[in-house]
């Protein structure tokens, strides 16, 4: 199944490549890509920018960022959101890891908790011991909650904002003519 979007990124991880070495597409589940992105000056604030004076080719690159700042994306910022779901995703694994280590806890206690009734300590120890096992029982089911709250924000995220615009991204390549035109037409005038 070729669809637009994995024909045009095959394009454009093979772009300076023989069109004889390319490899074909491998099937999604044998192979993983990453991809790196790298801010352009487009992207960046007006006060991160360069503020010496412009020579001829800083007149061309502000032509080009000119451009560029008018090619915005409908469906809000693609930074802005993969910063927010590296946010999300980092408070996930916080919540994950603490979890983890109040489960080791509990572990150790009902194991504690079954020496002392094996071996018929004092109902005042065990009844102490059962509480300290209530409580994390407790935190522990406390922890699920906030961590499924946060994969519901996540998924909520990749579906509602950063699906849009992916899709937004990619349906705008498809249109590369016009804004090959444009570019063009920035730089020269």
């Amino acid at each position: 199944d070729g669809s637009m979007a994995s024909s045009f990124l095959k394009a454009c991880f093979s772009c300076g490549e023989d069109p004889s070495q390319v490899p074909e597409e491998e099937p999604a589940q044998n192979s993983v890509k990453y991809l790196t992105w790298h801010r352009t000056m487009s992207s960046r604030s007006s006060s991160s920018r360069n503020p010496l004076g412009a020579n001829s080719k800083d007149d061309i690159d502000d032509h080009t960022n000119n451009l560029f700042d008018n090619f915005y994306m409908i469906s809000g910022s693609h930074a802005s959101t993969l910063d927010r779901l590296f946010a999300w995703e980092k408070k996930l694994y916080d919540e994950v890891k603490a979890s983890g280590v109040i489960r080791k806890e509990y572990d150790m206690k009902c194991k504690f908790l079954q020496n002392l009734e094996s071996k018929g300590e004092k109902t005042s120890t065990i009844d102490k011991t059962r509480a300290v096992v209530k409580d994390l029982h407790s935190r522990i089911r406390v922890a699920i909650l906030r961590i499924d709250s946060i994969s519901k924000r996540i998924e909520e995220l990749r579906d509602k904002e950063l699906q849009p615009q992916l899709e937004e991204l990619i349906e705008g390549y498809d249109d590369s003519s016009c804004f090959t035109k444009a570019l063009f037409h920035a730089i020269m005038c």
